[in-house]
């Protein structure tokens, strides 16, 4: 856990919990009666202060501002304001620190709530001549701009920036390097990705009432797969009200989800569209594994007397979330499939909850996997406008640094410690599913729309196979041109 090392560091100082798999943690030092971890140690070892001074340039940023007012929406990620709140405050002490070390002035170009359906975004914005030195951008709309020569900085080539240090995620870095080059990174400076993976929230009153399962020994002993899901699903929905007709106004339901949930859970459970390779890149997903994956999650989502779906109730309610949301709330909602985001909506929540990945495909599967939603999973990129580039290296790793010391533990702290999960199995999950989680160039391509042919089924489409036989020369065909314009 080399990348949240610090993170653990700062919580185990926080609530006094101690963290697995600390490596750099000295087991022998057992006669001190000094219980403080020494953060310095990892300040000396991995970022120094930049011998720079920038006599307050301005560092233009388009990132996103989505003014909802709610959730993680609330907040800009270049704030300077303090209120109060953890988060927010934790942002505005990084930018600070950030501007103060190198002299600068972050500005930020906003992307409002109004561009998310607007996926090439920062793409118009450098067509249209706005001069950027980075930009936040999400995953869904990094692939024009990848493909389209001459758009963006290869970032191996900023000789200041240094994406091996553990404020970068390492799984990006791999699946974004194409023949030497890497177009895009994630890492901890990546505000709204850390509250985009997905996760599986249960409500721990059902689990008490029906005892069904112990949660987190089932995480813990690998047991904790989709058949698991199906079975605890199935053994928790009941007409509550006893007229035989299941209800989603009034009656107790297994799951929560929607259409998208099934490629997310087709990713959790080991399977993937496409394989990357520096530049060799293939499909991998037709194969019995993905067949099974699908077959199974796809009857699960479309069984009304055991799940709700999204994509079915629209109609019926004006925020069908909202509604999920609330019957988990109320105890009538036993798993809820979302983005670890929600938490911070579920704060109030009178019954306790609890965060589980998802589920694993089989016990033979290695790891719980995390993916994202490619809606809410910024991306760093840094266009070709000129720029000073070793200036932007060094604002990078700076904004990296200290959103991995103050950012990141303050999200943990505010969505799983503070004031939403009740329990340590839960933030022990959490920092699993954040240092856990994996792309897909597959979802970022989309090559003749295999991403949203896979959610398909989940809304009664044709089943995978079908689906894929239709699909497999389009998407080989798309694949061929992508690999072509990025080996330019």
């Amino acid at each position: 856990m080399k990348r949240y090392l610090s993170i653990a560091l700062l919580i185990a100082m926080l609530v006094g919990i101690t963290s697995c798999g600390d490596v750099n943690q000295n087991e022998n030092d057992t006669e001190s009666n000094d219980t403080t971890p020494d953060v310095s140690d990892t300040v000396k070892v991995e970022y120094e202060k930049p011998d720079v001074n920038y006599n307050g340039d301005t560092v233009v940023i388009a990132a996103y501002n989505f003014h909802s007012g709610s959730g993680i929406g609330r907040y800009d990620p270049l704030t300077v304001e303090e209120d109060g709140d953890l988060i927010n405050d934790a942002l505005a002490e990084r930018n600070r620190k950030v501007e103060e070390e190198l002299n600068i002035k972050l500005e930020i170009l906003e992307m409002s709530w109004g561009d998310r359906s607007s996926i090439d975004k920062v793409y118009q914005m450098v067509m249209a001549g706005e001069q950027l030195d980075f930009a936040m951008q999400m995953e869904c709309g990094i692939n024009k701009m990848m493909t389209t020569e001459g758009m963006l900085v290869d970032l191996t080539t900023i000789p200041t920036l240094d994406l091996t240090h553990s404020w970068w995620n390492q799984n990006a870095n791999a699946e974004y390097t194409l023949f030497d080059k890497q177009y895009a990174a994630v890492g901890d400076i990546c505000f709204f990705n850390i509250g985009a993976p997905l996760v599986t929230y249960y409500n721990k009153q059902i689990v008490e009432d029906l005892q069904l399962a112990d949660m987190y020994e089932l995480v813990e002993s690998g047991k904790w797969t989709i058949d698991k899901m199906i079975e605890l699903a199935n053994a928790a929905s009941y007409d509550l009200n006893g007229d035989s007709v299941m209800d989603p106004d009034n009656d107790r339901y297994g799951l929560a989800g929607e259409v998208d949930t099934l490629p997310y859970m087709l990713i959790s459970a080991g399977s993937k569209i496409a394989k990357n390779s520096n530049g060799d890149v293939s499909i991998v997903l037709n194969n019995e594994r993905t067949v099974d994956i699908c077959d199974k999650v796809a009857s699960l989502l479309l069984d009304s007397n055991v799940t709700l779906h999204a994509q079915k109730l629209q109609d019926r309610y004006s925020d069908v979330y909202r509604h999920f949301t609330n019957k988990l709330m109320d105890n009538s909602l036993l798993f809820y499939s979302n983005q670890l985001l929600m938490a911070l909506e579920l704060r109030n929540m009178e019954a306790d909850f609890g965060i589980l990945p998802f589920p694993k495909y089989d016990e033979e599967q290695e790891d719980y996997i995390s993916f994202a939603n490619t809606w809410w999973s910024d991306h760093l990129v840094v266009p070709n406008c000129g720029q000073d580039l070793e200036r932007v290296g060094y604002v990078l790793d700076s904004m990296g640094y200290y959103s991995q010391q103050y950012v990141i533990p303050s999200f943990i702290d505010q969505t799983v410690i503070g004031k939403s999960v009740r329990d340590d199995e839960s933030a022990n999950i959490v920092r699993m599913i954040l240092d856990n989680q994996v792309f897909d160039l597959g979802f970022v391509f989309n090559w003749s729309g295999i991403k949203d042919s896979i959610s398909g089924i989940a809304g009664g489409g044709d089943n995978f196979s079908s689906m894929y036989a239709s699909r497999e020369s389009g998407v080989l065909t798309e694949l061929s041109k992508t690999i072509e314009n990025m080996s330019k």
